[in-house]
């Protein structure tokens, strides 16, 4: 069963941009699902940004992945897909990786 709140997707939700985009989109009561790529030496700011936006009846996950390999990407969509089933779906998508454009960002299949 989904939750009924809509979801946020992402890319690059650790830090900057990306992660004042999930810090506000959480307090206006959607879910999160973010998706970043981090050295192990970040580990205790991403452990407080989790701790910050779980909770108060969304959903928040976190995924350390490289999105610029097409088999995370297809990963991460069925998950999201997954996540969102039931629900009112994905109403928010962010673009705000450091490391620039990914090409399609799903297939047209």
């Amino acid at each position: 069963m989904g939750n009924p709140r809509p979801w946020c997707f992402i890319l690059g939700a650790s830090s900057g941009m990306g992660e004042a985009c999930a810090r506000q989109l959480h307090a206006e009561g959607m879910n999160v699902y973010g998706l970043h790529l981090d050295p192990s030496s970040a580990q205790p700011h991403l452990d407080q940004l989790v701790a910050d936006l779980s909770g108060d009846g969304t959903r928040f996950c976190l995924v350390n992945a490289n999105a610029a390999k097409s088999s995370v990407r297809e990963s991460v969509i069925g998950e999201l897909k997954e996540l969102a089933q039931g629900g009112p779906g994905v109403a928010v998508a962010v673009h705000s990786l450091a490391f620039g454009a990914l090409g399609p960002p799903a297939s047209s299949r």
